[in-house]
Formats: structure tokens, C-alpha cells, sequence
């Protein structure tokens, strides 16, 4: 936890440190956090193994309901599941911060190609061992994407091409019928396609319910959370329900600005909120 509190502290700080534009210290934090982040990745992995091998190194305590084995320089194993996230506070949180740095380090120029490998690997081993649900669909996706921008090097195609798939699925999927996974003799009950499907159903009851002003200005903040005891699946349904379509279309136009000159970046970010 204190480690925890030490990292989180330094993105605050670095942020501060944006407002008032000091690139050069920022650019020491975030060199700094970089090279943190392969300690991370190597602690997670050895987490996985070492619980996988000396669980007793890992008392179990209850953190508000989640089950978790811990260990005070090794961090946190979602106990029964086998899923390590270091000191975040649940497996998908870590799962987002190592398939976003692996997406840095794939466009990032290495000297030495072996090392660009072994670093993919690492980050790419890491991710899986967390066994995140969404954070692998996006990798996945994000992966072809970049490969794709690579060889047709036209960045338009690439944020067509991610534009479609968003509204495949925030439109569609709520309506897919997650049971029928079941006929390929998938346990849903026990996975988290069964909680993804309730979170998305949720999301189609609350639209239902919404007047046309509801759509403009939302429902405020965490309606969903305290009518539903639950929150919802995605980002953009978040946005909508809570703030409105409005804020949405705003926030997307301010991260175009900001991300959009970098394709492979922005489709990561965009996908990424498909995973919150």
C-alpha cells in the first residue's frame, strides 16, 4: 500500500506539474515512471509463480468483500482465481496499466531490438497472467490496429475502422445474449461474461428510463451506481447516463485534439474506455 500511495502521489504530482509547464521535470517523472513500470511488470509475474508454489507467503484478508491474498513486496492475488495486480485494487486496474505501457513500448524506438522484444514479452506475459477480460480484448485489437496503420500507413482508415467497432458495440452488444456462449460448453456462470451481461442489460433498462433531457444533460452523478447497487460496463454509456450526450461528444472532441495525431495512441484510449 505505501508503495501504492507513493506511485499514485507521483502521477498527481506530475499533473500539478503539467499546469504549471515545466516540461523538464515532467519529462524526469515520466522517464522515471517508465523504467518503474518494468518493476511492476516483474513483480506481478513473480506474484503469479511465487503464490503459485508458497501460497503461505500470502495471507488471505477480506478488503470490503474481495478475497485477497497479499504480500507486503509482492502485492495483492485475487485468492481463488489466481489473479495477481500488484498493489492496484483489483486485477483489470493492473491489467489497463500494463497494456497501456506494453502499446508505449511498441512504438517506441529501442537501440537494441532483442531488448524491444524481451520488453513486449514481459509487459504481454504480465497482462495475461492478470487474466483481464477487457484489458486483453483491447490489447488484441489495438495490436491489429497498429499493425494495420503499419502497413497501410493511412491513419484515416485506422480511426474509421475503430469508429465502427465502437458503435458495433456500444449499440449491439448490450442486446447479445451471453448465454448462448453456454452451447460451446463455457461456464458463463463463473466468468465475468455473466457480470459483463447484467452491467449491459443495466445499461439498456437505464436508457429505456431516460427522457429526451435526461440524454442532454444525464442523470447524475453515479445514478446508476446507487439505484443498481452495480455500475455500467463502458465508459460511453457512463458518460451518457451520468452527464449527457453533450459531454460526451465534448470530451471525444477534446481527446481527438489532443491524442488523435498519434492513430495507434488514440485507438488504444478509445478502446481502453470500452474497459473501465
Amino acid at each position: 500500500k505505501p508503495l501504492a500511495v507513493f506511485f499514485c502521489d507521483c502521477l498527481f504530482f506530475a499533473g500539478l506539474l503539467n499546469l504549471i509547464n515545466k516540461p523538464g521535470i515532467r519529462t524526469k517523472l515520466f522517464e522515471l515512471e517508465i523504467k518503474f513500470s518494468y518493476l511492476i511488470a516483474l513483480l506481478i509475474i513473480l506474484a503469479y509463480f511465487v503464490y503459485m508454489f508458497a501460497p503461505s507467503l500470502f495471507p488471505v484478508n477480506n478488503y470490503g468483500g474481495y478475497i485477497m491474498a497479499t504480500n507486503p513486496i509482492l502485492g495483492f492475488i485475487d485468492e481463488g482465481k489466481n489473479r495477481p495486480c500488484w498493489f492496484f485494487c483489483e486485477p483489470s486496474y493492473s491489467g489497463f496499466y500494463l497494456g497501456l505501457h506494453f502499446f508505449y513500448y511498441l512504438g517506441k524506438n529501442f537501440k537494441n531490438k532483442n531488448h524491444k522484444s524481451l520488453t513486449l514479452a514481459l509487459f504481454a506475459l504480465a497482462l495475461y497472467l492478470t487474466s483481464s477480460l477487457g484489458s486483453l480484448i483491447y490489447f488484441v485489437l489495438s495490436l491489429t490496429f497498429y499493425f494495420i496503420n503499419k502497413i497501410i500507413r493511412s491513419p484515416k482508415w485506422l480511426i474509421y475502422g475503430i469508429y465502427g467497432i465502437l458503435a458495433f458495440v456500444i449499440i449491439v452488444l448490450p442486446t447479445f445474449d451471453i448465454y448462448s456462449i453456454g452451447s460451446l460448453d463455457y461456464d458463463v456462470e463463473s466468468s465475468s461474461f455473466f457480470d459483463r451481461q447484467t452491467r449491459m442489460q443495466i445499461s439498456k433498462d437505464v436508457y429505456h428510463s431516460m427522457s429526451s433531457f435526461d440524454f442532454i444533460i444525464g442523470k447524475g452523478l453515479e445514478y446508476v451506481t446507487e439505484k443498481y447497487k452495480i455500475g455500467l460496463s463502458d465508459a460511453y454509456n457512463k458518460m451518457v447516463v451520468e452527464y449527457g450526450i453533450i459531454f460526451l461528444a465534448a470530451f471525444l472532441l477534446w481527446l481527438k485534439k489532443h491524442v488523435s495525431k498519434n492513430p495507434s495512441f488514440y485507438v488504444f484510449t478509445l478502446l481502453s474506455m470500452l474497459s473501465i
